[in-house]
């Protein structure tokens, strides 16, 4: 096996999947005496000169050029990894790891890995930002922005969309006629101080007497009123007669009782949480 097959071979190991920790530090050591020595290769050290200055010959490089290469036997097949047990050098190095080695071979390839993802992810990125463009200035017949514009992305709408009351199921909770519950609540009970008192329309009640109503203001706007006990509740309104799309949310805090939030969604259905004040015992 040439030098240039041997490091490719230890390449594969040290720096390719499927080899344990063990194994790729012997082939880092070994791919690095290999190195080594094809570089100390290139240029070879003179032959050592005896004490009167003439050179020695080596006797068994003389006969290998003489008689050349022995022929391999008919039929055989040269085969370098069955040949040679251990064609990458690794059991030369007896299994041991040099840090000096990890630091010079391992460092940089890192670095050189992490470099070519980094720029293969910005690339990407920026391809994929570039089709989008694309398609959204092909979907406008002029190029300009449009006051109403579909972006096919798949993605859910901003929570800040809004819709006229009037449009949204809740608001079917007027078209009834309203019931002694729904009138036992003074509208000036709560802050919001133009409600209609007949607009007043019961929710929800529950077992502690927390009790939920909505209503129309003079205005137009629907309402969402709480009340905890006789004394505390909370309200709150829409704006512009418009029902924001992520619902009607109010929040309060009630000394002693604990905090209170109610959220009314467009489709009418309503929730309210409750996180109670644990009483703490005196000593």
């Amino acid at each position: 096996m040439s030098n240039a097959e041997r490091i490719a071979a230890l390449q594969r190991i040290a720096y390719g999947a499927g080899a344990s920790d063990a194994e790729r530090r012997r082939a880092l050591d070994a791919l690095e005496v290999v190195r080594s020595g094809a570089v100390g290769s290139a240029d070879p050290e003179p032959p050592a000169s005896s004490a009167l200055g003439s050179t020695a010959p080596d006797d068994g490089a003389t006969t290998a050029e003489a008689t050349g290469p022995t022929p391999p036997a008919e039929g055989h097949v040269d085969d370098p990894v069955a040949d040679d047990p251990d064609p990458l050098g690794i059991g030369a190095l007896g299994g041991a790891s040099s840090p000096s080695v990890m630091r010079t071979v391992g460092v940089p390839t890192a670095v050189l890995v992490g470099a070519i993802a980094l720029a293969i992810g910005f690339s990407a990125g920026w391809a994929t930002a570039s089709i989008a463009a694309a398609e959204l200035v092909a979907e406008g017949a002029d190029g300009q922005g449009q006051d109403d514009v579909t972006f096919p992305l798949g993605l859910e709408p901003p929570s800040t969309l809004v819709g006229p009351i009037d449009e949204t199921p809740v608001a079917d909770v007027f078209e009834r006629e309203p019931t002694a519950a729904d009138l036992a609540v003074d509208p000036s009970f709560f802050a919001a101080g133009d409600l209609i008192p007949e607009s007043l329309r019961l929710l929800a009640t529950r077992s502690d007497g927390v009790a939920v109503w909505a209503a129309r203001s003079s205005s137009g706007e629907l309402c969402l009123l709480l009340r905890v006990d006789e004394v505390s509740g909370g309200s709150t309104c829409t704006v512009d007669r418009m029902f924001p799309s992520e619902g009607l949310t109010m929040q309060t805090f009630i000394q002693s009782r604990g905090f209170y939030a109610v959220s009314l969604e467009p489709t009418g259905d309503l929730r309210i949480s409750v996180e109670g004040v644990r009483a703490s015992s005196g000593t």
